[in-house]
């Protein structure tokens, strides 16, 4: 009886010990900063902050992943930073070892919208976390038309083209947002062409606008 209680006890101290380990060598993101909305063509920094007991930096690497599985980056302290996939050659060289921890996305373009996940591991644990990006396309032309059909009805047209992604397309006329009755998408190498056609009673416009607004 008293061998199975010292035992016991000693496999309870044992997990006890295991446990502090754990909670004093963790390592911890302490902020992911990824934004959530990027205009092509915008210098953009993703930085993942960590924490981490300076008993356990043996073994660190960080890493980030694109769209959950695919691995983008990765950094051993000591080493230089290794670029794969859809960030090779879109890195700004300009990045200092002191912040090797961050994505420098000199020029970005919609390919990279998507899911961001940073992981920072050790021997001795490993944290990771993730947030979602959007490299949005302003349109490259825009065009707000306006004629006359039969039984006094205006037809309005909006048409954006060269966006990304596909933009919810609103006109107000006469300061009231009419309700669209047709509309036509298409895509071309990854952008989007939008037609959006809308009915109002009446011969005169005394105010119209079309309005984007990115999802």
């Amino acid at each position: 009886m008293f061998e199975k209680v010292r035992n016991f006890t000693f496999v309870s101290v044992f997990l006890l010990n295991a446990v502090l380990i754990k909670e004093r060598t963790a390592v911890k993101i302490t902020k992911l900063d990824v934004p959530a909305v990027v205009q092509k063509g915008t210098p953009t920094v993703l930085d993942c902050q960590y924490i981490l007991d300076a008993d356990t930096e043996q073994g660190l690497i960080l890493k980030w992943y694109f769209n959950t599985d695919s691995l983008v980056y990765e950094w051993i302290p000591g080493k230089k930073p290794q670029v794969f996939g859809v960030l090779k050659g879109k890195l700004s060289n300009e990045t200092s070892e002191a912040n090797y921890r961050a994505l420098n996305i000199g020029n970005p373009d919609i390919t990279l919208t998507g899911n961001y996940t940073c992981t920072v591991s050790t021997f001795t644990g490993e944290y990771s976390e993730t947030k979602r990006m959007l490299v949005f396309a302003p349109p490259t032309d825009m065009e707000l038309a306006y004629f006359h059909s039969d039984y006094n009805i205006l037809e309005v047209n909006c048409t954006a083209h060269g966006v990304y992604p596909i933009p919810k397309l609103t006109v107000f006329a006469d300061k009231t947002e009419l309700v669209s009755t047709d509309s036509d998408v298409e895509e071309i190498g990854g952008y989007f062409s939008v037609e959006l056609r809308f009915s109002k009673e009446g011969s005169e416009v005394l105010y119209g606008d079309c309005i984007k607004i990115y999802s």
